[in-house]
């Protein structure tokens, strides 16, 4: 496993983007359920922030003993702006793209070596909470939004598409308490030779299996409502569906199965089928079977 990161493209660097300022508007916009939810939220000075990495311009924040840190950060690979913003159900045509070459940001959980987290193993850990991450970063970076004009685009790792600033701090104040899920995960339709098909790109990447509507003949509004619902179901109940279960949905009953993906077989996925399809399927197999 790897970091959850939310990236935030700039038009400049803001100097008034200050651990003051973004703490205030985190206790502005999240101030009572903070206080449901955590004993401690702090700001961290910046010689917590930066530990042995004195080069690095960030400001942090700690929620108990979890850390979220917005760091100036550039995008560490070869990042296609014009593909993030074609596949993002939020970037809307004629959006100017931001310049991916100048400066950013980017929002993430670091280890707390404070509180006893190794730095090596961290992203590993069974029992990291990386729902409760991602809801952190979330917010996190949706303050950020309310204290600069600076910001052109966020990018959403996980989901690998762009999103406006303004549009992302308004769906994560909606989703609250929860996890505003459109930012973290992709939900992908596609007409492939007169069936429609689906998938879900990012939830992986929050513990959860993706999900794949391989061939169907629903319609796309349809597909992309139950992978919706398969999402919600394991973002609410966990990692709770076993090879061969039925979902239920508001569109009918689904057969669940554990399967490398049909795009990529080295990753497994949740597919999913209507069960009199799955049943057919089964038959046929059977009857292959049986005369060989």
């Amino acid at each position: 496993m790897v970091p959850l990161l939310v990236s935030l493209f700039q038009s400049r660097v803001d100097p008034g983007l200050t651990v003051d300022r973004v703490f205030a508007q985190i206790q502005s916009d999240w101030g009572g359920l903070l206080a449901e939810e955590f004993a401690s939220v702090v700001p961290e000075t910046e010689e917590q922030t930066r530990g042995s990495a004195k080069a690095i311009e960030a400001i942090g924040f700690r929620f108990d003993n979890t850390r979220v840190v917005v760091a100036a950060f550039g995008i560490p690979y070869d990042f296609d702006v014009q593909t993030a913003a074609e596949v993002s159900a939020y970037w809307e045509d004629g959006l100017e793209l931001p310049d991916i070459h100048g400066p950013s940001l980017v929002v993430t959980v670091l280890p707390n070596v404070d509180a006893g987290d190794d730095p090596d193993e961290y992203y590993l850990d069974d029992d990291r909470d990386v729902i409760g991450e991602a809801i952190l970063i979330s917010r996190v970076a949706a303050s950020v939004q309310a204290c600069t004009d600076s910001l052109t685009a966020d990018f959403a790792h996980t989901a690998d598409m762009l999103i406006p600033p303004a549009t992302y701090r308004s769906v994560a104040l909606d989703a609250a308490p929860g996890l505003p899920m459109t930012t973290w995960v992709d939900f992908l339709v596609a007409d492939e030779a007169g069936t429609t098909s689906g998938e879900t790109i990012g939830l992986t990447d929050l513990r959860l299996y993706d999900v794949e509507i391989p061939d169907s003949q629903m319609p796309a509004e349809t597909v992309v409502r139950v992978l919706v619902d398969a999402a919600m179901f394991q973002y609410e109940h966990g990692l709770v569906v076993e090879d061969g279960m039925t979902l239920e949905s508001e569109f009918g009953e689904f057969q669940a199965n554990i399967v490398p993906s049909k795009y990529d077989p080295e990753f497994w996925v949740m597919q999913l089928t209507p069960p009199v399809l799955a049943n057919r399927a089964q038959r046929r197999a059977a009857a292959r079977k049986r005369r060989r």
